[in-house]
Formats: structure tokens, sequence, C-alpha cells
């Protein structure tokens, strides 16, 4: 069969599952309900009619006195708020029809979702939404009923991360880390956190706003299965380029330091990273920064010092006091051409409906519209005549070679799994708790060994006891019995005297009457 026939196939067989995929969805539209805007209203917003219009492109700033209501006859299941920027405190719900009022929006989440079902224990019908003076918010849903898939409900930073991918740029991830993200999150289930080196508040070198990145970035993340929510710097996006390393570097810190940060800040970060979130593997940039963006060198950089004094309470003590030391167990770098790996993103997972790693990647970059008009988009979905369906058709910046820069472990044997060697901490965990089961098995096991010892060493001595008393019954019997027959041997001997001396005294009486 042609290559031409097999994409063909391929292609529709996957636009029958998107048409089945949609006709379910709109079977499942009729059990689920947005609530529509005709039953919401805003007020206390710079522009009211903005925070419902369901555009991103529009926002509005809250007023001290805001209030966004909603009712439904059915009740308001749940609530998710898309804000422009990063709101500076929670928001709040309150039941009108009892007073009721629940607080959402504990970790400030650029999109956050409210389970009000979970939240209240109920439904509540009719709801005033009040957010934090200053908040700037794009949109404002509401659902009864079914909630859709692309409601993002956003979880808070892992604790501890098997994972940190430290990645630039927002759609980096899915250009040169393409396949990483998919595989290791929803295959593998591994704790995945996900940490940029700049934000995209600001424009380039920290100039204006950006109201639409923030946003790619977050949808592009849910779609490849990523559900703890990402952290995200403070340092504005720069930009310098060269293919020369030392000069890309050398440029970068140039114009980060015109808006105030120099490459201490950056280490600084990268190690308060690597002791926060206490990763077993860490990935970062090639060290060329790829094509040669200076923010990626810089990335890479301090990368290759903090794995080397994260471990040290005298480097950066105010992360060390704050999250304790840590030392990585790898560090890998892309393109990084020791210790070399080379990752298979092509292989179809069921656990995700039968896409590869790269496909996911694929869909989560096409998340990122803002940037599509840039030579990215050919390099990872290439063109209408030649597309790009495979990782390994990819050449240039391969996201499929890796090298493995730092280890605490032993080396890579199968060169294929940026987790050989290692125990995922779900897996220690589990070890854990069955290591104490089995000590307490092994616990109770001994205990009652004990009380079996200790029962049978009590019926020893009970026993024991027993055949004490018995001889001591035995030994008093006997005795009694003797005391018996000498009392009676000494009565019978007292009888016979007694009769004895009669016969003799009678015997006398007759020898004198004789005489």
């Amino acid at each position: 069969m042609s290559a031409v026939r097999r994409l063909t196939m391929k292609n529709f067989s996957r636009i029958l599952i998107s048409a089945v995929i949609m006709a379910l969805a709109a079977v499942c539209f009729v059990f689920a309900d947005e609530i529509p805007s005709s039953d919401m209203s805003a007020e206390g917003f710079s522009n009211n009619s903005r925070v419902l219009d369901s555009s991103r492109t529009t926002w509005a700033t809250a007023y001290g006195s805001n209030c966004v209501y909603v009712k439904s006859d059915s009740g308001v299941d749940a609530v998710y708020v898309e804000f422009d920027r990063l709101p500076p405190d929670g928001w709040t719900v309150t039941d009108d029809d009892n007073g009721t009022t629940v607080q959402c929006g504990l970790y400030t989440f650029l999109h956050d979702y409210a389970d009000l079902k979970e939240l209240f224990g109920y439904s509540p019908k009719n709801i005033s939404i009040v957010f934090a003076e200053g908040s700037v918010v794009a949109d404002v849903y509401a659902y009864s009923g079914w909630i859709p898939g692309d409601v993002q409900k956003w979880q808070p930073y892992l604790e501890k991360a098997d994972i940190v991918l430290l990645t630039t740029h927002s759609d980096d991830e899915q250009l040169f880390f393409a396949g990483i993200m998919p595989y290791y999150a929803i295959e593998r289930k591994l704790d995945f956190q996900v940490v940029y080196f700049i934000q995209h508040y600001n424009g380039i070198n920290g100039q204006g706003q950006d109201h639409v990145r923030p946003h790619e970035q977050l949808d592009g993340l849910w779609t490849v299965g990523i559900t703890h929510y990402p952290y995200i710097s403070g340092f504005p996006d720069c930009y310098a380029e060269s293919k020369n390393r030392q000069t890309a570097l050398k440029n970068i810190q140039t114009v980060f330091a015109r808006v105030g940060y120099s490459y201490d800040d950056f280490l600084e970060y990268t190690v308060s990273i690597i002791r926060r979130f206490k990763p077993q593997v860490l990935i970062s940039h090639d060290l060329n920064g790829e094509y040669g963006h200076g923010a990626h060198v810089l990335n890479a950089d301090t990368c290759t010092r903090a794995v080397e004094i994260s471990g040290d309470p005298s480097e950066f003590p105010e992360s060390a006091q704050a999250y304790g030391t840590w030392t990585v167990k790898k560090l890998y770098l892309h393109l990084y051409d020791q210790e070399s790996i080379v990752m298979d993103w092509d292989t179809p997972y069921e656990s995700m409906d039968g896409y590869t790693p790269f496909e996911m990647t694929q869909q989560g970059w096409m998340c990122h519209k803002s940037q599509h008009y840039a030579w990215f988009y050919r390099w990872i979905l290439g063109t209408t005549s030649s597309p790009i369906e495979k990782a390994s058709q990819i050449s240039t910046y391969s996201p499929c070679k890796y090298g493995l820069y730092f280890r605490t472990v032993g080396p890579d044997i199968y060169k294929n799994d940026m987790f050989e060697n290692l125990v995922s901490y779900a897996q220690q965990e589990e070890l854990l708790k069955a290591a104490a089961a089995s000590l307490s098995s092994e616990a109770k096991a001994r205990e009652e060994e004990l009380s079996a010892k200790l029962k049978e060493e009590e019926t020893q001595k009970k026993a024991a006891a027993e055949a004490d008393l018995a001889r001591l019954a035995e030994e008093e019997e006997h005795e009694s019995d003797v005391r018996k027959k000498t009392i009676i041997g000494c009565a019978a001997g007292s009888v016979f005297i007694l009769v004895l001396v009669k016969l003799l005294d009678k015997k006398k009486k007759t020898r004198k009457k004789r005489f």
C-alpha cells in the first residue's frame, strides 16, 4: 500500500472517529448545559458586558462592589472563570436563597474552576459571584449537568515531582520537548510538573501586555494531559539570538540587565525550583539554545550549575531554609551528545485514544495560534503536500534526542527512557506502605507466636501445679493412712496390754484362793 494510501486511510479513520465524538457530544449536550448569558448578569465592572461575552479578547476590571448573578432552575453545578491577569486574591460564591457563602480561587489560577455541588453539598439555583477588587476578568461561565472536557480543572503545584520540565517559553514545551508530556504524564502516569523560565503577561523585553499567550499556554498543557498548574516565573520574555553559544549567553544577559535582572537571579530561580519540587528528573533545553535563542541558552546553562549546588545549604540559603536542599538524580538536556538517548514518540497508546505522544503534542501546539505565523508551524506540522506525522521525521532540533548531562544513579542501559533506574514517588509510597504492612504482619505474627508460647508455658505451669497438688494430696493421704494405722496399732496394743494385765491379775487371784 502506498504512503499516500496509508495517509488517506489514516485521515479517514480520524475523521470518522471525530464524527462519532461530535455526535456523542451533541447527544451529551442534551443532558449538559452551559447556562446561557441571558440567565446571568454582571455589575460593578469597568465594562459589565465583557464579563459575559465568551471572548478572551475582551476583559473588565472588578470594582470594590462587583457581582455576577446566575440563576438556574435545575441548579448551578459549577462555575468556570477565565481571568485576563492573575487575580490578586480568591473569589466567593453565595447561595442567594439561604445566604451560604463558599470560598473559591484558593490558588489564584488564571483559569479557575469551582465545583459548587461539592462545595455546597448541593446545586444552588441562584448565586452571586464576587471577585477581589482589581481582578481582571475575561469570561465567566456557569454549568448545570455535564461539564465539557475542555473546562480546565487545575490541581495545585506538586509537592514532589517525578519529572520537572523547565521550558523557557509558552510553546517550547510543545515544540522542542514534543512527546515528553503526554508520554510521561498520561501513559506512564508520573507526577509531572511544568515550570516556565519566563512569563508572557508582558510583551517582549517587558514592553506592553500580552493577553493571548497565557491562555494558549494553559490550553496547550491541558490538551496533552498536564493537570497540575504550571509554575511560572516573574521574568519577562527577553530576546537575543546567536548561533554562537557564548555570544547568545552574553547578549541575553545584557538584555535582561536592562530590565533589572542578573545571571544570579536566574540561577537562584533554578535552584529554588529544584529544591521546591524535588524532581527525580530535570529536563531543559539544548546548551546552544536550539536555534540559538539566548533565553534557551540561559535556561540550560543555569540548570547545569544549579544541579551542582542545589544540595548545598550555603548556596542561596533562603530557598534552602524554605524547602530544604535537594539534588536531582538526572538532568537531561535536549540534543546533548554525551550519554545520549533517543526517545520513541511515535508509538500509539490506548491511554491516548490511539494517538502517539507526538500526535498528542501536535494537538497541544495547535492551541498556540498566536505563534502559527512562525517557522515552527512547518517544523512540527509540515505542509499540505509534505505533512509531519512522526517525530522521527524531524531531523533538525529533533524532539527525540537528549543527553544525560548529570546523574547520581547508574548510566542508562536501554537508552530510551528518561526514567530508567528510578522508582516513581507513588511507587515509593506503595513500597513503604507494603513494607509497613509487612512489618506489621511480622510483628503480629511474632505477637501471636509469643502469645502462644506464653499460653503454652501457662498451661505447662498449670499442669505442673496440678501435678504438685495431686502429689501433695497423695502424700497427705499416705501420711493420713500411716497415722490411722499407727493410731489403730497403738489402740490395739493398749487393748492387748489391758487384757493381758486383767488376765495376769485374774491368775494371781486364783493362786491366792488355792493357798
